[in-house]
């Protein structure tokens, strides 16, 4: 008999029964108390508690389990995304953006609780792949650093306030000139 496998993976999220459960897990984790009981949680969403297992070990895993289920995601969808040459930086950055979107829920969930560390993940491993597209020099890593805390904190704020698709291209721009900045600044180090 193989292991049991908890979490959740591209492939169990596929089913639709266990969807919705896990949307339902999810709803209450967001609207009530994060420390909620197994018990309370199986009773709120009508379900046994050999399900809420069947999904989470605990419930203090579920934070880790919507980060690495984000993490696999957004590294299978932008490793797609950094294939292709044609792209410009704009482009990459819309990408990331509209996956954030299409999660809001899990990243509103994630920014309640604290856990802004996915944005720094994101970030690097996009890191090599920008370094190589902006022409940067071999010593950018101290302005990357810079470069990658401002734009995380540029999307730790708009998903803070609610992820407005309105605000989208705003946030972008405002990427965008930050992008800009930071190529300019290390061109002028070079000349130094």
């Amino acid at each position: 008999m193989g292991k049991k496998r908890f979490g959740l993976t591209e492939k169990r999220m596929n089913d639709r029964r266990f969807r919705r459960v896990e949307e339902a897990i999810l709803k209450v984790v967001i609207n009530e108390d994060y420390y909620i009981g197994v018990g309370e949680m199986a009773k709120k969403i009508g379900v046994a508690r050999s399900t809420v297992y069947n999904h989470h070990r605990a419930v203090r895993e579920i934070i880790p389990d919507y980060e690495r289920y984000l993490l696999s995601r957004y590294n299978r969808i932008i490793n797609k995304i950094l294939k292709r040459r044609e792209m410009r930086i704009r482009d990459v950055m819309r990408h990331v953006l509209i996956f954030v979107l299409h999660n809001r829920e899990v990243f509103m969930f994630l920014e309640k609780c604290g856990r802004r560390g996915i944005y720094g993940q994101m970030m690097t491993k996009m890191e090599l792949e920008l370094s190589r597209r902006l022409r940067l020099p071999n010593n950018y890593q101290k302005m990357y650093i810079v470069y990658r805390g401002e734009v995380m904190e540029l999307m730790a704020e708009w998903v803070k306030n609610g992820v407005v698709e309105e605000e989208m291209n705003e946030l972008l721009g405002d990427i965008v000139g930050l992008t800009d900045t930071m190529r300019i600044r290390l061109k002028g180090l070079l000349k130094d």
